[in-house]
């Protein structure tokens, strides 16, 4: 009976949220480039630079694993499959994390991460039996697939010298072990195999050697030169001289050879191509039935009668997050990087990309935007590293360059025009940032009816070879921007709504020596008007822009830290991207409240390249050159008036020992919340954070956890005039 009365609850009061739990972190990463693979009962498995993923053959379907779904590291570098279907990840780190399906949990073994030695990097994994051979950047060890536990670990081969990187191993009878100095084979009947004694072994004219086995009785091996064979005593040149090998398959009398760009079968002394493809970079084969499967740069290639089909999950383009800006409608957009790194502007729905390139936009001169912007009225800008920037307007692409508008580039080639920064004004003004500009304005703006004007300073002056980066507008409308080469420090300028007229502009310029470094590296305006100004040795605040020499103060809690990125949230607090991690700030600067670096966040890297937030959902979106991080805040832009109070999860169940949160949304600023019991007993009362959202831990004012029950949650403005209420079941356990 009391099970069928809560099921009603349930119906009743079950409120539908439409943001992500506070506190969840989502890791958004390309996988297309695949470093190994391996299958498994028809499943698939990748990994890649930017974490892994499986591929269902029979149902087309994808799993994806990052750092945010338990792995340690989303460098990924080796795979392997034990005998009991647990997936066995190598990393960049020397850290290997082992899947297991069957309980969709994660161990991690750290022995090798935890050792002294400089390079860890898990170069390949190899499974015999219940043995999973692990080599390594120093040697080769020997694990237990069932206890996880060394067997041991072996640094010395032969006459090799001590720790000489391993590439890969392999087992019949004998132990085979790929070096980068060559080859080393177990002698007959060695059993200490940590002893260097216990090996032959062989040097290879190759560079690279990383995969050995036995066809047809004969031992061959792939290298950097060609497949080569064994004679007993060296090494000797077989099929495909002076080719790179990437892999080799044995099927019967057949053998399987992956090249660069290749693949070919091997049989009776002739060699067939299978396939070719020069644009894309293979790296690993898998044979299943009469498909075959190539890992490459792009994806999986999956290849049967002709038939080409790529595999790989939805995903940007690439792992570089170099700017992040969020639109009206909570749609991401990144710029990928300046230069050849550059591959386009990513946009991003929260579960699909879309990937704007020369290859399927038009209007794209080039694909180097190494910043975005979205304006408040709706507009997106892409900054481009020498061809202007592209505007998206009412889903058209227009390109302005120097081509087209009378801005002019850097003093080596005018037509060479580098935006380094845009923004808008309250007046849906755009200003940007021109760098190195020949022409000696730094700064143009397009209004909202295609007019153009261009700006220079001269106290002091701005040449061409001055840089200039970091632009903000301040509820005047002042702009504020940073000079990093030629005479450093922070320019600030207002057109006093008179942009034809120059006579009664205001500017002003505050020397680097005011801050905590000469090099500025980010700026901000905060929700009181403050400007903070990022440097490479810490933050400066300007705490009233009226007065901005006199009001500066140094935020302490970030002395010495490259500041990357600042984002103001809607709760006034500061997220701060450094080269040590991501920085969480009080209002004022003074604390810090928390600290994520790889260590402790599912962020895959402690240099924070961008920062952006969606004010509406507290989504916050942290950028890397590996990948996209996002973090589900308590920062939610507070709604104007109360319409109607979202609980989640309801019912609200709580067991006592793990710290849950109940998450009340639809608050407005500053709102009061009384929790009440259903007979309208006060059981907790709190002040929110700020913004549109917060929690209850369901614990009463004496700090118990609350029993069974249906409470009520009411919430007011300060004078009481607004009122909400709604309801939560709770569970106690």
């Amino acid at each position: 009976m009391i099970k069928q009365k809560m099921l009603v609850f349930m119906l009743v009061f079950t409120s539908a949220f439409y943001a992500q739990k506070i506190g969840t972190w989502n890791n958004h990463t390309d996988m297309k480039n695949i470093i190994e693979s391996a299958v498994a009962a028809n499943i698939i498995w990748a990994v890649t630079n930017g974490g892994a993923f499986n591929f269902n053959i029979d149902n087309d379907g994808y799993n994806t694993f990052t750092k945010s779904d338990g792995l340690s590291s989303h460098v990924l570098t080796s795979i392997a499959i034990d005998g009991e279907g647990k997936i066995w990840f190598g990393t960049q780190e020397g850290i290997i994390n082992v899947f297991n399906p069957s309980t969709n949990s994660i161990k991690k073994i750290l022995d090798i991460y935890n050792t002294d030695k400089t390079q860890k990097r898990i170069n390949d994994l190899y499974i015999s039996g219940d043995t999973v051979f692990a080599s390594t950047s120093f040697g080769l060890s020997l694990i237990n697939s069932n206890a996880y536990t060394f067997y041991e670990t072996i640094v010395k081969f032969g006459d090799f010298p001590a720790e000489t990187q391993v590439n890969g191993s392999y087992k019949d009878n004998l132990l085979y072990v790929c070096t980068g100095k060559g080859v080393a084979i177990q002698k007959s009947g060695a059993q200490n195999l940590s002893a260097p004694e216990s090996w032959n072994s062989y040097t290879v004219t190759a560079n690279s050697v990383h995969k050995l086995l036995n066809w047809n009785n004969e031992l061959i091996l792939a290298t950097d030169t060609g497949v080569l064979i064994f004679d007993g005593t060296t090494w000797n040149p077989f099929i495909y001289h002076n080719t790179d090998i990437k892999d080799l398959v044995p099927a019967g009398e057949s053998l399987f050879v992956l090249t660069k760009h290749q693949l070919y079968s091997f049989e009776n002394s002739n060699s067939t191509l299978i396939y070719e493809d020069y644009q894309t970079d293979f790296s690993d084969l898998i044979m299943l039935n009469d498909d075959y499967y190539i890992s490459t740069n792009k994806g999986i290639f999956n290849i049967n009668t002709g038939n080409i089909a790529t595999i790989f999950p939805d995903s940007p383009e690439s792992n570089s997050m170099q700017s992040i800006a969020v639109d009206n409608d909570g749609i991401v957009w990144i710029g990928s990087g300046r230069d050849e790194f550059g591959v386009g502007v990513f946009e991003f729905n929260g579960t699909k990309w879309i990937n704007h390139s020369m290859s399927n936009q038009p209007e794209f001169v080039s694909n180097s935007f190494h910043t975005v912007y979205a304006s408040s009225d709706g507009t997106k800008y892409f900054a481009n590293w020498g061809q202007g920037f592209t505007r998206l307007s009412n889903g058209i692409f227009e390109t302005f360059n120097a081509a087209n508008t009378d801005m002019m580039g850097i003093p080596d080639d005018p037509n060479f025009l580098v935006i380094r920064n845009i923004v808008s004004d309250s007046k849906n003004n755009t200003w940007l940032l021109n760098y190195n500009s020949i022409n000696r304005k730094p700064l143009s703006v397009l209004t909202p009816d295609n007019q153009w004007y261009h700006f220079s300073f001269d106290n002091p002056s701005i040449t061409e070879n001055t840089i200039v980066e970091c632009i903000v507008v301040d509820q005047y409308d002042t702009k504020w921007f940073a000079v990093t080469e030629g005479r450093r420090g922070l320019y600030y300028f207002n057109e006093n709504n008179t942009l034809e007229n120059t006579s009664d502009d205001e500017t002003g310029y505050i020397s680097s020596a005011n801050f905590a470094s000469d090099i500025i590296t980010a700026l901000a305006i905060d929700n009181r008007g403050q400007i903070w100004i990022g440097t490479n040795n810490g933050l400066n605040i300007i705490q009233d822009p009226s007065r901005p020499t006199s009001t500066i103060t140094l935020s302490y809690g970030l002395r010495q830290q490259t500041v990357n990125a600042i984002v103001v949230d809607p709760l006034n607090r500061k997220w701060v991207g450094t080269n040590q991690g991501l920085f969480l700030m009080t209002q004022d600067g003074i604390q810090i409240m928390e600290h994520y670096n790889i260590t402790n966040s599912p962020i895959p890297s402690d240099l924070i390249k961008s920062l952006a937030i969606n004010k509406n959902s507290g989504v916050l979106y942290i950028g890397t050159d590996f990948g996209l991080t996002s973090l589900a805040t308590e920062a939610v832009q507070p709604l104007e008036n109360f319409s109607e109070l979202f609980v989640f999860p309801n019912p609200f169940i709580i067991d006592g020992v793990e710290s849950v949160q109940l998450t009340i949304d639809g608050l407005i600023r500053n709102s009061e919340v009384k929790i009440l019991s259903i007979a309208g007993n006060l059981v907790k009362s709190f002040s929110t954070p700020g913004g549109r959202v917060a929690s209850w831990d369901g614990r009463d004012e004496n700090g118990k956890f609350v029993p069974s029950g249906i409470y009520i949650i009411v919430a007011y403005d300060e004078e009481a005039n607004n009122v909400a209420k709604t309801k939560v079941a709770v569970l106690k356990k």
